[in-house]
């Protein structure tokens, strides 16, 4: 055997021996290695607490209370102004509102609840109280407040509070 095959053996035999023991390492948890932390899931009473803020938020536009509209509504949600203020502007011209929701999906999270519907909104226009009808699509985000409450944080899709 001449040098060179013989430098060329103890290579892949180090090599092999190098690898081996480096695939036999890996499977040890080294003591950096940290194991993900489990994440608290809500429980099935904390996701119908939202489900019910949605509805109650929902009731508060069909009733034009502000207030509660407002209070249900987190103060840091972008665009807040202007979904106020669309369901001021809606119940100011629109009467008999009715919304009905269906194919309503959920998932939820830590401290988050993501609620997916299709609506249906029926109501009387002013000024010569023709019926009309909306649909859409929607998307609600519910969080939970450090007060323990849940609150709107956000919209997409259709809006439901359009004028």
């Amino acid at each position: 055997m001449s040098m060179r095959n013989l430098l060329r053996f103890f290579a892949i035999v180090g090599l092999g021996i190098g690898l081996s023991t480096t695939l036999a390492a890996s499977d040890k948890p080294t003591p950096l290695a940290k194991t993900p932390a489990a994440k608290k899931l809500l429980s099935p009473t904390e996701v119908d607490a939202a489900l019910n803020t949605l509805n109650s938020l929902l009731a508060a536009y069909i009733q034009g209370d502000n207030t509660k509209f407002d209070a249900l509504t987190d103060p840091r949600m972008i665009g807040r102004g202007v979904l106020t203020d669309a369901a001021r502007q809606s119940f100011e011209k629109d009467k008999n509102i009715r919304i009905a929701l269906s194919d309503t999906k959920h998932s939820a999270g830590e401290d988050v609840v993501i609620i997916q519907t299709h609506w249906i909104k029926h109501f009387l226009a002013l000024p010569r109280m023709t019926a009309r009808q909306h649909s859409g699509e929607s998307t609600f985000v519910m969080t939970k407040s450090k007060k323990e409450r849940w609150l709107l944080s956000a919209v997409s899709g259709d809006n439901i509070f359009a004028p």
